[in-house]
């Protein structure tokens, strides 16, 4: 039977019973393996060679249908199982890559040549975009949005851009920037408007110069507030129209206008000179507060902060006779008088059953927080080692404790020691549980 197929019976004549001998056997490929003598009756043989030949039918089925696409299955042999094994591939221009069949299926084409696909749409985007700006784009290769590209304008300027910017309606610099401006520019202004340029140098039009009205008053202005934002003398500009955007909205108003806004408060506007809608004006109150605001703000009802806050914490306040009913509550005394408690609401003053004393808020009594000294005694307690603790800590060392127990409070009290060598010292008791000793003993 083994010849059969080409192979031979490795196990001893005497190791063959009957059919359901398991028996060892060698194919021709030099696979060893163990089958059934029934089984290799039966057509059964050597399951490497099985699958290797299964495998090698299964890439010659797929190399027929990679070779339909344009694509070469360059994988010969497989080893592992075909589902998970990456294969190499090879397309009509070259590329290689190495991809399972089951990501090839659903792709179907080479991921470079898909990619180079996108990039020259891409790349032909940009160029007919530079086109309708009467220029060209110089590149031939595109990348991503965010690489470089060459172009040139229609006033031959060369300059470089990533797509992105091309897309968003970027464009040449040099063709973008506007014309140099001169100072005889400015002059010329400060004349339309009945004055004069002080400033003899001009460097750019962010940098301020001096400028003088026709009333003669002096002042400071950058040239692009002047030429865009047509801004003039802020002296001449007091008392007269204004512009303000409360709500978003232009509407006009004048310094008279900012003082009856504060009017209506019983305040003060104490600005006298307009420097812009976004100007903070500085305002006064009948408490004598002073703060700075927009006036959209003050129109829309907006006013002095701290007495808002004033007015808030009066309306939360407690009754006074609450208030002693929570201290007397805890066994305490409420020390603030009638007049205190409200003119500094919300601290208070309380003396605990003990007699201590303290000030606190409002609140922290409402919601059980009391003396802290009491606190904190309570809390000592709860932690406080006995005093037998630290003698048994000092015997250890070799040493004796040479103060009495009632000098002995908590972990912060000092104690006088004296160690084996017969120095004595003073040390905390929280210092000797981290294992602090004699200092002369090292």
């Amino acid at each position: 039977m083994a010849e059969k197929y080409g192979g031979k019976l490795l196990s001893a004549p005497e190791e063959v019973i009957n059919g359901n001998s398991l028996l060892k056997w060698e194919c021709k490929s030099g696979h060893v393996f163990e089958i059934l003598g029934v089984r290799v009756k039966a057509g059964k043989w050597c399951k490497i060679c099985y699958y290797e030949n299964k495998r090698s039918n299964v890439l010659i089925k797929y190399k027929k249908w990679a070779s339909k696409r344009g694509i070469t299955l360059l994988t010969s042999s497989v080893t592992d199982s075909l589902v998970k094994a990456k294969l190499a591939w090879k397309c009509q221009y070259g590329h290689e890559w190495q991809s399972t069949v089951h990501n090839m299926k659903i792709k179907k084409v080479c991921s470079q040549c898909r990619e180079d696909e996108v990039n020259k749409k891409h790349l032909l985007e940009v160029k007919k975009i530079a086109n309708t700006k009467g220029g060209e784009c110089v590149s031939t290769t595109y990348l991503n949005n965010h690489t470089h590209l060459e172009f040139r304008c229609k006033n031959n300027h060369t300059f470089f851009a990533n797509a992105n910017n091309i897309k968003s309606g970027w464009w040449c610099k040099k063709c973008s920037r506007a014309p140099n401006v001169t100072i005889e520019v400015f002059q010329e202004l400060a004349k339309s408007k009945g004055g004069e340029l002080i400033s003899t140098q001009f460097i750019n039009r962010d940098k301020l110069m001096e400028w003088k009205c026709k009333e003669g008053h002096t002042f400071q202005l950058a040239g692009r507030s002047v030429k865009r934002n047509n801004k003039w003398c802020p002296v001449c500009t007091d008392g007269k129209k204004i512009k303000i955007r409360p709500s978003g909205h232009k509407v006009s108003y004048t310094i008279a206008d900012m003082q009856l806004l504060a009017d209506k408060h019983n305040g003060f506007c104490l600005s006298k000179v307009y420097k812009g809608s976004f100007y903070n004006w500085q305002w006064q109150c009948e408490s004598g507060h002073i703060w700075e605001a927009r006036a959209a703000k003050i129109k829309m009802g907006s006013w002095c902060k701290i007495c808002r806050y004033k007015e808030n914490a009066i309306a939360r306040r407690l009754p006074l006779s609450d208030v002693k009913y929570l201290i007397s509550e805890q066994g305490g005394k409420l020390l603030s008088t009638e007049s205190t408690y409200f003119l500094n609401f919300p601290q208070i003053k309380i003396r605990c059953a003990i007699g201590h004393e303290w000030e606190t808020n409002i609140k922290y009594i409402k919601y059980g927080s009391w003396c802290p000294v009491c606190h904190y005694e309570t809390i000592s307690k709860k932690t406080r080692l006995p005093f037998s603790h630290y003698q048994k800590l000092v015997k250890d060392k070799g040493g004796k404790i040479l103060s009495e127990e009632v000098e002995y409070e908590n972990s912060r009290s000092t104690i006088t020691i004296k160690c084996k060598k017969g120095h004595v010292f003073n040390k905390i008791c929280s210092l000797l549980q981290e294992g602090k000793w004699c200092l002369e003993c090292g």
